[in-house]
């Protein structure tokens, strides 16, 4: 497998991953979420993470 296919799959799967998070985290929101609300969220976690 080339560095370019390996990298396409990579990229393919780290979209996949995100693409289900943000469905569920739509999914448990009260009134839907958008992308600046899924952004803050994610940051929010991963702030809290590492502190």
């Amino acid at each position: 497998m080339s560095a370019k296919y390996l990298a396409g799959f990579v990229a393919i799967c780290g979209l996949d991953v995100a693409g289900l998070d943000y469905h569920q985290q739509a999914k448990a929101s009260e009134n839907g979420l958008n992308m600046k609300g899924y952004l803050v969220r994610c940051h929010r976690v991963l702030v809290s993470q590492t502190a």
